[in-house]
């Protein structure tokens, strides 16, 4: 499973063979990460449950440095397949749970769970039949309060990886991610000023209209307009399109124009016309 130039003891005894061949004990410097040295999964199994946090998260961090390092697909797939076959993560034991809640071990989890999830057999078979996402929409809350941004940002990469799947966005409505997004994340001016995480949020609170049960939970939100409005004040353009898109699909509803009212959308969205000479501005005006 090595990834790097100078392949490690401890990776070489986790090939194939328990006794080394010939060839992998003279492997020189002359190694390349897309000369894929297959990993004997029980064997490493048995000794990554013995091994402190920090050597496990040297394995988790090679795991992902062969699946985006390696400009071979073979290699790629192959290791996200040894990955998911053999159960390393625990997917199917429920082991997955003590990694992702293990404070030193869960940024490192997430983002190997993240290039798995970027492969469309990884992507597939990681969230069928309701798995992973349940655990993923748990955690966003964890994180926030932790203040933990770089694996909040993580987490939302790979439900921008999944939430294409009409049924898998339906789940993380009912697992009320409209409400951990309004109500929590949207109310941390840190995470409104990060624009890439402002934009993951923004997305998928978007592609929550397009579903009569997203627009349903949209009634619960009585701070919607009010929260996004201060959200498009501070942000770029590309933001701000995102923003005034779910607004615009938002207050097509009768039962929303309490919300925006109170709200004082009509007025917010009146100045910002005045003032405002970037891309958005048709888009205020159509919202208006």
């Amino acid at each position: 499973m090595s990834v790097f130039d100078k392949p490690s003891i401890n990776e070489i005894s986790c090939s194939v063979s328990a006794t080394p061949t010939i060839s992998q004990r003279n492997i020189t410097t002359y190694l390349s990460i897309d000369e894929f040295i297959p990993t004997n999964y029980p064997f490493l199994l048995r000794d990554f449950k013995k091994m402190n946090d920090e050597q496990r998260i040297q394995i988790l961090e090679g795991f992902s440095w062969r699946i985006i390092k390696s400009k071979s697909k073979w290699v790629r797939r192959q290791t996200i397949v040894g990955l998911i076959v053999n159960d390393f993560l625990g997917l199917m034991s429920g082991d997955i749970q003590g990694l992702l809640f293990n404070k030193s071990l869960k940024y490192h989890v997430i983002k190997l769970l993240l290039y798995i999830s970027e492969d469309s057999y990884g992507n597939k078979v990681l969230f069928r039949n309701g798995g992973l996402y349940k655990e993923i929409v748990e955690l966003l809350p964890e994180v926030h309060q932790d203040k933990n941004y770089a694996c909040l940002a993580v987490l939302l990469e790979i439900l921008q990886n999944i939430w294409h799947n009409r049924e898998i966005l339906l789940e993380l409505i009912h697992l009320k991610i409209i409400d951990i997004c309004v109500n929590q994340l949207l109310e941390d001016k840190a995470v409104v000023n990060n624009e890439d995480i402002l934009e993951s949020i923004v997305t998928l609170l978007l592609n929550a209209t397009s579903l009569e049960e997203g627009l349903n939970a949209y009634e619960e939100q009585i701070n919607i307009f009010f929260t996004l409005s201060e959200a498009f004040k501070v942000t770029n353009d590309s933001n701000r399109n995102l923003i005034g898109a779910i607004i615009y699909a938002l207050v097509g509803r009768k039962t929303m124009w309490k919300f925006a009212h109170d709200a004082k959308l009509p007025n917010f969205i009146e100045d910002l016309i005045t003032i405002d000479t970037r891309s958005n501005k048709q888009q205020l005006k159509l919202i208006q």
